[in-house]
């Protein structure tokens, strides 16, 4: 059977990129981090009511799929907190408790805001596996309240109140966006809207969707791990980088980029993240009522926008005189069909010309749907690294008259329409397949309305641009690249793999009087200039959030060393929050002014039983950077100087004539090296000495208290705030 199992379209998504979107939900709080609930009991000894509250955090759930789970996977979920009894007529009694549990649990079809079509789990067909309960600590429960409060009676208790707390967890971004435009009843015919079929195996949820008024009636027994089966592959084709073109004149050889020809991947297991096959009747149906009218409605776009540019240039400064509209601005296309050949697209159509007479011709095309890559030196891949992805190639022409191979090349420019294997264009048809494909894996994120969807993914795939970026619904990040690997047409289907990454949450530490030095790499580097005597603060900075707000157990790990010999100055590990996401280095201080260096390291993690969650962890190395050798307290230093002589001063220039270089030694002021009482031409010596040919003491070579009878050696700044100053500083 084909691969969409006889569905209107079947999807795959392995467990890590499940996990991947629980966690993006998890730290945005969509997928709760504090369950609080009540639930009510009746003791059997005297039947008297009683309530139980709960105010449990829960860490992040697992997910694990097992092989022939029908629609069920199972969550592991891991919470602690307080469970409170009260009764009206008994005293409250709270306790602390650690609950863990694994749960099966139905995957559905989920409308979140009734419109967006998602898949998830349906908490309240939450079914216990595996219950353990421990007290942490708190009041005793018994005899005031039944002891199986704490047993698995507390099981039952507790599924209802995480199913009321937190109904649904969504598993997959918006599905299906042209299903749901459409207004299609997703499921077989007899059965609930949004039914679907799901076959779990041991890395992949596997799902199937019908589609009511298209008589659809897939096998669910007949899915498959479409990101691990062995299929036939698409077409892919390769830039070298350097090929033999030609020879010049001398004979030299002239080397060039070059596309290879394109040709059929071999066949195996894509291992990608997600993957979807598509019904051919399903696409044809879309393409009826949606598809082919977006292609025309954007083919018409690029014509307005071109006379809309021509009519502006009869305005203005220096206006053209008259508008003559171009052979694409007279040309319109009536009629556009696409059918999934082996390996290919076929494409026909009508095309109509309006320059002298209407002329009507129609048309038919190839397509081939071709994965690019890159083949060169390091640099050569690294800059067309975000250029790897999916075009499209069309090929065999034909026209039924020959003559009006213009009309389609004008088509062609306007359309993306491609008449030579890599021109670098993308076929309109081409695309509005894309769209299909890609709004099955990511919804209606590409844009607020159907109308967005198509010219974004145009764009995505415009020159090679196949890279999409989105973000779930309700989330701040992180941000999920969304990049086809692969197309397979066959008769009668279509099927696209799509990898799938998560971006680095751009989290960093930077110092916070020069924001804009430092980036997101493992180990920064930061110059800090001696003469600046505030403290170094460096502070802890994310743009999206890397744990979920409820938790209290995150901490954060500070730990600077100065010198070359990594002196510890400061080490601690506190609960993160505002106040503990900073650190300072008084650098300037007199017990770290001999250290020209630091390191700050960070590190944010959350430790839950005998395992650590590492979040974060950065180092910035900042260098204390100085003309002076601030181990010593005085510096001066000595220097020949050459300049040109004269006979006489500027002001009698009748006497002055050149006498020839003259060579003059000079002795500086005794300087202060401490930033803090130096003036600011302590360190401005001549570049022909080095910081280690300056002359440095540690005591003046006078008594301080006679510094009257020497104030000629030493810089009346640096010693008394200026040349008209009595006093030492």
């Amino acid at each position: 059977m084909a691969l969409h199992a006889g569905f209107a379209a079947a999807l795959s998504f392995t467990k890590d990129v499940l996990q991947s979107f629980i966690h993006a939900g998890y730290v945005n709080n969509t997928v709760l981090g504090r369950i609080k609930g009540g639930a009510n009991g009746v003791a059997q000894s005297d039947l008297s009511e009683y309530t139980v509250d709960y105010d449990l955090f829960q860490v992040e759930p697992r997910l694990t799929l097992q092989t022939n789970a029908g629609k069920h996977v199972i969550l592991a979920m891991d919470l602690a907190g307080t469970l409170t009894c009260s009764a009206d007529s008994k005293p409250t009694r709270t306790v602390s408790v650690r609950v863990k549990l694994t749960a099966t649990c139905e995957v559905a079809a989920i409308r979140p805001n009734g419109n967006a079509l998602h898949f998830g789990l349906k908490m309240s067909s939450l079914a216990m596996l595996t219950y353990d309960l421990s007290v942490i600590g708190g009041d005793q429960i018994s005899p005031l309240y039944p002891s199986s409060i704490l047993g698995p009676l507390n099981g039952g208790m507790l599924s209802g109140v995480i199913a009321r707390a937190m109904p649904t967890v969504l598993l997959t971004p918006p599905q299906l966006a042209h299903f749901v435009l459409l207004g299609y009843t997703l499921g077989p015919l007899g059965s609930k809207k949004d039914s679907i079929s799901v076959r779990v195996s041991a890395d992949s949820l596997n799902i199937g969707v019908d589609v009511q008024e298209l008589y659809f009636q897939g096998d669910a027994a007949q899915l498959v791990d479409l990101n691990r089966v062995s299929t036939p592959k698409g077409w892919k084709k390769t830039l070298l980088q350097s090929v033999h073109t030609d020879d010049d004149e001398y004979g030299t050889p002239l080397y060039d980029t070059q596309w290879t020809a394109s040709k059929l991947r071999t066949a195996g297991a894509h291992k990608t993240d997600a993957a979807v096959s598509l019904h051919e009747m399903a696409f044809q149906r879309m393409f009826d009522q949606l598809g082919r009218s977006q292609v025309m409605a954007t083919f018409e776009g690029q014509k307005y926008a071109q006379v809309q540019t021509a009519l502006l240039q009869l305005i203005g400064k220096f206006p053209k005189k008259s508008f003559e509209p171009s052979t694409l601005q007279l040309t319109a296309l009536n009629a556009l069909k696409i059918v999934f050949g082996q390996d290919i697209l076929m494409i026909n159509g009508t095309g109509s010309n309006f320059e002298v007479l209407p002329v009507h011709v129609g048309f038919s095309l190839k397509a081939r749907i071709v994965h690019t890559y890159f083949d060169g030196d390091t640099s050569f891949v690294m800059r067309y690294a975000n250029a790897d992805g999916i075009t499209g190639e069309i090929y065999d022409v034909d026209l039924d008259s020959p003559a009006w191979l213009g009309f389609i090349h004008a088509m062609g420019i306007a359309s993306g329409i491609m008449l030579a294997p890599h021109d670098g264009a993308v076929n309109l048809a081409v695309s509005a397949v894309a769209a299909t494909v890609v709004g099955a894996v990511v919804g209606n994120l590409l844009g607020a309305s159907q109308d967005d969807l198509m010219p974004a993914v145009l764009d995505s795939l415009s020159g090679f641009h196949t890279a999409i970026q989105f973000t779930l619904p309700k989330t701040s990040g992180p941000t999920f690249t969304l990049r086809c690997d692969d197309v397979l047409l066959r008769p009668g289907a279509m099927t696209a793999w799509f990898k799938l990454e998560r971006s680095a949450a751009g989290a960093r530490i930077y110092v916070t009087r020069f924001p804009n030095y430092t980036s997101t790499g493992k180990v920064e580097h930061l110059d800090w200039p001696s003469s600046e005597l505030s403290q170094i603060v460096v502070r802890f900075s994310t743009p999206e959030p890397l744990h979920n707000i409820h938790d209290t157990q995150v901490r954060i790990a500070w730990k600077v060393l100065a010198g070359a010999s990594a002196v510890v100055l400061v080490d601690t590990d506190l609960a993160f929050n505002s106040a503990s996401a900073q650190v300072s280095v008084d650098h300037a201080s007199p017990a770290l002014g001999k250290y020209d260096s630091f390191i700050i390291r960070c590190r944010i993690y959350r430790p839950w039983d005998s395992s650590t969650d590492e979040l974060f962890s950065q180092e910035m190395a900042v260098r204390i950077t100085d003309r002076l050798n601030r181990t010593h307290r005085y510096v001066h230093w000595n220097h020949v100087a050459y300049y040109p002589g004269f006979s006489a001063p500027l002001d009698q220039m009748d006497k002055r004539h050149a006498t020839g270089w003259v060579v003059a030694e000079r002795k500086s002021k005794i300087h202060y090296t401490d930033p803090a009482k130096r003036c600011r031409f302590a360190d401005a010596y001549t570049p022909e000495l080095g910081k280690d040919d300056l002359i440095y003491h540690d005591v003046l070579p006078f008594d301080i208290a006679h510094i009257a009878q020497h104030r000629k050696l030493v810089c009346p700044y640096c010693f008394f705030g200026g040349p008209d100053k009595k006093i030492l500083k």
